[in-house]
């Protein structure tokens, strides 16, 4: 087994806001789902990988200063080190990865890998599976996680074209406007060290032919031309960029598709928690991660897969479920009924009250008789996927009912 690092991006302020409003007040990675950060689930999947995985390393746009405590849990859980690299401009993807290449490849030697995931995406990753895959294939630079989804919403994604008996990928398309394939991107790869020189490559091409009508411009000033920087840093999209580019006939055989059968979610918008959640749920019951709470005599109806939080009062009378989180200190008085909702930290809900299809924010109170539901929207690109999004501290009075909202 070759030596081992993971990058896995964070994102920033800038970026995520249809996670709104609940990313006003902490990082979207380290949103709560199944009683943990987003991204700890990325951590948790690649530190199985260890001790051939040597390091995880973290990268964001946030202050770094708001990742320390979870870095430092982290490290201690899971004995492998992992760190925090702060973006100051934003490079795009693969402009990111080449800024910190020497940081991803330090220790590290020429027959090393290193996977990058995207801290959206909730997935039982393949990722031994995508090892051996990539190790058959000496020529590769780039295996891409991918999956089969409904025609009618591929199109939303990354889509790609691949040979069925090799995995070869022929064509990438970037969110194409009409149908191209049912295969798309899941945001996980694993890359061979010579991607930096291929990156460097595409950069050096685009300053060269001026093709800033193909390659990626991020910012609107006048010296946003160039995809490669005075100061050595480069401009460029691993997706919208490189990915096609090595689709493309100058570089046949150098980028592959690994196909998983896995559920697969993408968390671009708050509602995508609910579906998140349910996944994670039946994974960690599955593995015996987290013990999921089931009905008793003396407490609550329990229906389907449930987590309440050890801290959290839950009134013998209530019933929850299915895919109910009820974070810590939460408290659900007599009659309460919870379905297809999380419940966040130091929420109060009041006697007789009805959550379904909502997310309840920290500090919240939804008082007696009061019901807000959402209606759910498959579409990844709607706003909140139809979800009622209820923010920090919010009071909603008794007898009021709401749909579709977000406060």
């Amino acid at each position: 087994m070759p030596q081992l690092k993971a990058v896995i991006l964070a994102g920033g302020p800038s970026k995520g806001t249809r996670f709104r409003p609940l990313s006003f007040d902490q990082p979207k990675a380290l949103f709560e789902l199944a009683g943990k950060p987003l991204i700890y689930h990325h951590v948790a999947a690649v530190s199985q990988l260890v001790p051939d995985l040597t390091e995880i390393l973290l990268v964001g746009f946030y202050a770094s200063n708001l990742f320390d405590a979870f870095v430092a849990d982290a490290s201690k859980e899971f004995s492998v080190p992992i760190r925090y690299l702060q973006e100051e401009i934003e490079l795009g993807t693969a402009g990111g990865l080449f800024k910190f290449k020497d940081e991803i490849m330090s220790g590290m030697d020429g027959d090393s890998l290193f996977f990058v995931l995207h801290c959206d995406v909730i997935c039982e990753f393949p990722l031994r599976e995508m090892i051996d895959f990539h190790l058959q294939r000496p020529e590769a630079l780039c295996t891409l996680l991918t999956k089969k989804m409904d025609k009618d919403l591929a199109k939303n994604y990354g889509v790609i074209y691949a040979e069925a008996e090799t995995g070869r990928v022929m064509h990438y398309a970037e969110k194409p406007e009409t149908f191209v394939n049912d295969l798309i991107n899941c945001g996980a790869y694993l890359f061979s060290p010579q991607i930096f020189s291929t990156i460097e490559s595409l950069a050096l091409a685009g300053r060269k032919r001026r093709l800033t009508n193909e390659l990626y411009d991020l910012n609107s000033d006048e010296s946003s031309g160039s995809v490669l920087l005075p100061n050595g840093d480069i401009r460029l999209r691993l997706e919208q960029d490189v990915f096609r580019k090595l689709a493309g006939d100058n570089y046949i055989g150098r980028i592959y598709s690994f196909e998983t059968r896995n559920q697969w979610i993408q968390v671009k918008h708050a509602g995508a928690c609910l579906d998140a959640l349910g996944l994670l749920l039946e994974v960690y019951k599955r593995k015996d991660t987290i013990v999921l709470t089931e009905s008793k005599e003396d407490g609550p109806t329990i229906v389907g897969r449930v987590y309440i939080h050890p801290t959290a009062r839950v009134d013998p009378s209530a019933k929850l479920g299915p895919n109910v989180l009820i974070s810590e200190n939460a408290v659900i008085e007599a009659g309460v009924r919870v379905r297809n909702s999380i419940v966040l930290a130091n929420v109060l809900i009041k006697k007789r009250a009805c959550v379904i299809n909502s997310i309840i924010g920290w500090n919240s109170k939804i008082s007696q008789w009061s019901r807000i539901e959402g209606e759910l929207d498959p579409n990844p690109n709607s706003k909140s996927g139809g979800v009622s999004i209820i923010g920090w501290a919010v009071t909603m009075g008794p007898e009021i009912y709401m749909r579709h909202v977000i406060v």
